[in-house]
């Protein structure tokens, strides 16, 4: 609902009705519309802070497009802090049409939001705690929200440390794959001026055998330079440029030559400079090899 005052609401039995949006926070990717219309009967708002690891959770939502499809769940962690957002970490089958469903607890009462998946995992899900939305009212409440929010803020900044300093040399962040067999090593480093491009290598390996992959930078280019011609920013990118950590940062994509490999299907750890190794899927990397040399073996 960005930029809209005045959205249209889908009722379980049908019915569309009016609401007017009342607050927004795109960090959080959350709104609260207000709706008025006859029998329509709020959910009752429950405690996400008070569940326990193994409780049973109902997840409501539209994956794939099934309207109000309910899923079972179970309590994962309470408070998994995710770019300085405490999340209710849960386990339950969630699909895309899930966002924005709600989650209720064993009494009926709403207690968060499902918001992200770990798409490389099954079973690892994440919901907003509803206080997000709309904080309790009672004291007691009030003050153990509180302190969740703190606790939350103090993991943050020492995340946030954590990372300035891994970036105090160059950091190999991800491996990208084009249509046409292109490899890209995406890297980052904190540094006061521009660094220089250059020559790289990374260490491949897969079970007993390694290889090296060569590549070449460029240039490196600061961050808010990369992000003003970016049609959607990385989380990440913004975690950073909100806390102000970013003002040094500066990334590079080398385009990667792997042909020196031979690579099978297994996952193989990609590391740079003795760097903590990425875990890629040797079959993705074989595949880009194959579509960039068409007279390779698939």
């Amino acid at each position: 609902c960005e930029g809209k005052q005045i959205v249209s609401v889908l009722l379980q039995d049908g019915r569309e009705i009016l609401g007017k949006v009342k607050t927004r926070d795109t960090w959080i990717d959350i709104a609260t519309v207000e709706v008025i219309a006859s029998n329509v009967k709020p959910l009752r708002v429950g405690d996400a802070l008070s569940l326990k690891p193994g409780a049973r959770l109902a997840v409501v939502g539209s994956p794939k497009g099934f309207d109000f499809t309910v899923h079972e769940g179970t309590v994962s962690y309470v408070g998994r802090n995710l770019h300085g957002v405490g999340y209710l970490q849960f386990s339950a089958a969630v699909n895309p049409g899930n966002s924005g469903g709600p989650i209720l607890d064993t009494t009926g009462a709403v207690v968060g939001i499902v918001t992200l998946k770990q798409m490389d995992a099954e079973g690892i899900a994440f919901a907003l705690p509803l206080w997000y939305a709309r904080p309790p009212e009672a004291a007691e409440a009030q003050g153990r929200w509180q302190a969740f929010l703190d606790k939350i803020r103090d993991e943050d900044a020492d995340e946030r440390h954590k990372m300035v300093a891994s970036l105090e040399r160059p950091l190999l962040l991800s491996l990208r794959t084009g249509q046409n067999g292109e490899i890209g090593a995406l890297l980052a480093q904190m540094r006061n001026e521009r660094p220089l491009g250059g020559r790289i290598e990374l260490k491949v390996t897969q079970g007993t055998s390694g290889c090296l992959a060569r590549g070449m930078v460029s240039t490196w280019l600061p961050l808010d330079e990369i992000l003003k011609n970016a049609g959607e920013r990385p989380r990440e990118a913004e975690w950073l440029l909100r806390s102000g950590e970013a003002k040094n940062l500066y990334y590079t994509v080398a385009d990667m030559d792997f042909t020196g490999c031979q690579l099978g299907d297994a996952p193989a750890q990609v590391s740079y400079d003795g760097g903590k190794p990425l875990v890629v899927p040797g079959a993705r990397l074989k595949a880009a090899m194959a579509s960039r040399n068409p007279w390779s073996t698939r």
